[in-house]
């Protein structure tokens, strides 16, 4: 697997140098009024995209910085919770039996076979 990433980047990274060397000419972008800036075409679509990017960037990392904060304190906390518990006191089954779910007087419906 980690062969076909690199493989895909290589081939990636082979096509963007072949582009960037066929469009490698000067390109002239107006900013405001007397102010413009020539720049190479490639040049100018690189940071279009990492311009684009940044924003994604950071709000993924704010947000991973923020799960693991919480994964960090949750682990803690349990932890904690772990350490007060009595070892000796004893832990009953959670979940209850299928019979015990219904009430004594419930009786099974019992459909008549078709045709009866």
């Amino acid at each position: 697997m980690r062969f076909l990433k690199v493989l895909l980047f290589l081939l990636l990274a082979l096509a963007l140098a072949w582009f960037a060397a066929l469009n490698w000419v000067p390109v002239t972008v107006r900013l405001w009024a007397p102010y413009e800036l020539v720049i190479r075409l490639p040049v100018l679509i690189v940071a279009a995209v990492l311009i684009g990017w940044l924003p994604g960037a950071m709000l993924h990392s704010l947000s991973r910085w923020r799960w693991t904060r919480r994964l960090t304190r949750t682990e803690a906390e349990l932890e904690a919770r772990r350490s007060t518990a009595d070892p000796a006191a004893p832990v009953s089954p959670s979940p209850t039996p299928a019979r015990e779910i219904a009430p004594p007087q419930a009786q099974p419906i019992v459909a008549p076979p078709a045709g009866a």
